[in-house]
């Protein structure tokens, strides 16, 4: 997955661990009110706030990866290198987000193409198939 465009899977809600308990099942176990009732101390999470995300590191022994988030920065010149009017991404300046550490499970690759080949992410720019 390192150097790779990935999109995140949701992380379940409060609202989904809730259906999960009561699911047949009527009052909720003691042992999971503490499961049910945890709630974000920050609701609005860095990763609802991006659509795709360049992965930084990848560690495949606990599949852990560290991402950096993207923004979309207009379009490609029609005839530009076989990516005419796709999209541009690039990385979110590390001024205005933070990267963040998931579990690789909740990545999934997304077919793109780095267009400027440069060896720092920073200066790339991504074209999204």
């Amino acid at each position: 997955l390192t150097n790779k465009v990935v999109r995140l899977i949701p992380k379940s809600s409060a609202v989904d661990r809730e259906s999960f308990f009561h699911k047949g099942k009527g009052a909720v176990q003691p042992e999971f009110q503490a499961v049910l009732n945890h709630k974000a101390e920050n609701p609005d999470r860095l990763e609802e706030n991006y659509s795709f995300y360049y992965v930084l590191t990848y560690i495949p022994d606990i599949k852990w990866v560290r991402l950096a988030p993207m923004e979309q920065k207009g379009y490609f010149p029609k005839n530009f290198r076989g990516c005419g009017g796709r999209s541009r991404w690039t990385l979110v300046p590390s001024s205005r987000a933070r990267e963040i550490d998931v579990s690789a499970q909740r990545c999934v690759a997304v077919r793109s193409r780095a267009v400027k080949k440069t060896r720092d992410a920073d200066k790339e720019e991504w074209a999204l198939c």
